[in-house]
């Protein structure tokens, strides 16, 4: 550095630097420096000031620099907070001003309480003596109260022993009515056994006398008019089957009394004939073999499951039958009810042959 700041001197001339081009090619370098060791003083002096003053002016201007910043900055957050300042300042005041009404409405409000609250007062005090009157006049009507239920708990007393006595007299009358009762409805109970024995007894009368009647009634028709045939009586019973009439069979299958009528079937020389609700009374004429005159299947009277009638037979053809007699059918009791019992149980009275 030293060579480069001497040959840049001013008092350097080319012949000078001939010489010392010279010179030098005889000189040795520390020669060289100590010739030259006088004049690099003052320049290293002059380029150190030099220095110096580059170098605090650069950090002056940095610094002058940052503090303009730092100053612009401020007075940036200064200006918001004032503007924050007068925001605040006026929200107090309006808060004042609100809170200033505010305290107004508490103290209106505070005033009205406390009127009412002296009125409430007035009405408490005044409700405690009413309901000081309400307790005496109270007291005093439950005196009167517990005077008349002991009144009236006597008089009842008295009446409930009436009543009692009452009661109990009625109770052993009904007592002895019901006793009374009991014994008529046993005697009415055994009156009403012997009567269904005495209907039991008056059924089998019955049945005997239209079996007697059935008969006669057949021999009435043969010997009232000429006629070529002969009345063969019979009884079917439900509960036998079949059973033989004269020249061919019968077979009950249903009775009804009250309206008179029945069903059965006829079992005539290998043919079935089926008869359904036939009346009482009632001709059932049919041909067997090659005779062209009918026979006449006749019922007089319908009980319950029997029937009593004749059959009607051709005269010639009687020699050829064999005689059939009804044996007597042992009759079971039945209940009958007198007061419906009418002339339907006694229809061989009511219906004759003429």
């Amino acid at each position: 550095m030293e060579t480069n700041i001497n040959s840049f001197s001013p008092s350097s001339t080319p012949r000078d630097e001939a010489d010392r081009t010279s010179g030098s090619r005889r000189s040795s370098p520390m020669e060289r420096i100590a010739r030259w060791r006088w004049f690099l003083t003052p320049v290293r002096l002059v380029v150190s000031l030099v220095l110096f003053s580059l170098g605090f002016w650069s950090h002056s201007a940095y610094n002058a620099h940052v503090t303009l910043q730092n100053t612009q900055l401020l007075h940036h957050q200064l200006n918001r907070t004032r503007q924050r300042v007068d925001s605040l300042t006026a929200q107090l005041a309006a808060d004042e001003a609100q809170f200033g009404q505010v305290d107004v409405d508490i103290q209106n409000r505070l005033t009205r309480v406390e009127q009412g609250l002296r009125a409430t007062r007035r009405d408490a005090v005044a409700g405690q003596r009413a309901l000081q009157r309400l307790s005496r006049e109270q007291a005093r009507r439950w005196d009167q109260w517990q005077e008349v239920v002991n009144r009236l708990r006597q008089r009842n007393r008295a009446r409930w022993s009436q009543l009692r006595w009452e009661m109990e007299r009625t109770f052993g009358a009904l007592a002895q009515e019901v006793d009374v009762a009991r014994d008529r409805t046993a005697t009415a109970q055994r009156s009403l056994l012997e009567t269904d024995q005495t209907m039991t007894r008056i059924q089998a009368v019955q049945d005997s006398h239209a079996r007697h009647l059935a008969r006669l009634d057949g021999q009435v028709a043969g010997l009232s008019r000429e006629s070529d045939y002969a009345d063969v009586p019979f009884e079917v019973n439900k509960a036998l089957g079949r059973q033989a009439v004269g020249d061919i069979q019968v077979q009950l299958k249903k009775t009804n009394v009250k309206k008179r009528r029945y069903s059965l079937i006829l079992f005539v020389r290998g043919a079935k004939m089926v008869e359904k609700n036939r009346v009482l009374d009632e001709f059932i004429s049919f041909t067997v073999g090659d005779e062209k005159r009918p026979h006449q299947f006749v019922v007089k009277h319908i009980a319950k499951d029997r029937v009593i009638g004749y059959l009607r037979i051709p005269k010639l053809l009687i020699g050829k039958l064999e005689p059939v007699s009804l044996p007597e059918q042992k009759l079971e009791p039945r209940r009958v009810d007198p007061t419906r019992q009418s002339m339907e149980e006694f229809p061989h009275l009511t219906h004759r042959e003429e």
